[in-house]
């Protein structure tokens, strides 16, 4: 089995297109180091998958088929031991007020023992604890300036950041949506259609991968192979 299998067979996504439609393949390097950080993979036959519970609430985890009654199991995290007890069904009641984390399940029935992480998972999530703040959320094609394209670009998202500050804000940020607005999905389509370019402003940014759709073009480093020309850009404004 190569390297990109074995990945795979563990459930390693090894490769994906991006949102200019170029396609992203996971280097050797990369995955080698990924597979030597993962625990040994023993297949498990009392318990398939990890268990999860709420914390305060217990819960039920079934047996597979091939589990041996009655099945013993001992939950320890280090050298203490949290909880155990017995199955004599094909299902296990876990007790409720475990404390919360990775805990090590340890199961055992007439023909051996397995072991596996349970998690207790909090009640709810964090409600926070903070002092009044308050915070500007925007989308970046919805931010007008009297230099941009009528659509936002960095530039603008910087001189916001700059803005909410000298205003007291907490933090400023921008927040794409699920839905193009019309201005956003015309000005993409006229991109792809004048300058061969696939970028849209709705695909995913990072410093990274940055979106093209996105830049000011005075603060790019041109080059002369590139396919958007100067006239081009300028089309594009109009």
């Amino acid at each position: 089995m190569d390297l990109y299998a074995k990945a795979q067979s563990l459930g390693i996504q090894t490769e994906y297109i991006d949102g200019s439609g170029h396609r992203r393949v996971t280097t050797p390097e990369a995955l080698t180091a990924i597979l030597a950080a993962l625990p040994p993979h023993t297949p498990r036959r009392i318990v398939i998958d990890p268990v999860v519970v709420r914390g305060g609430h217990g819960g039920q985890t079934q047996l597979s088929e091939a589990a041996q009654l009655p099945v013993q199991w001992k939950l320890t995290n280090g050298s203490a031991v949290l909880a155990q007890g017995g199955a004599d069904a094909r299902n296990v009641t876990w007790p409720g007020g475990l404390p919360e984390g990775v805990h090590r399940l340890q199961l055992t029935d007439a023909s051996g023992s397995e072991e596996l992480p349970l998690l207790v998972a909090p009640d709810g999530a964090f409600g926070g604890a903070f002092d009044r703040c308050w915070v500007i959320a925007v989308q970046l094609y919805g931010v007008r300036s009297a230099r941009n394209w009528g659509v936002g670009d960095f530039t603008d998202l910087e001189g916001l950041l700059a803005f909410a500050h000298r205003l007291g804000a907490t933090a400023s940020g921008s927040i794409r949506c699920m839905r193009c607005s019309t201005i956003g999905l015309a000005i993409a389509a006229r991109i792809r259609r004048t300058a061969g370019c696939s970028s849209t402003r709705c695909i995913s940014t990072s410093r990274r991968f940055p979106n093209s759709a996105a830049m000011r073009r005075r603060r790019l480093r041109w080059r002369t192979s590139a396919v958007t020309t100067w006239s081009t850009m300028s089309a594009l404004r109009r």
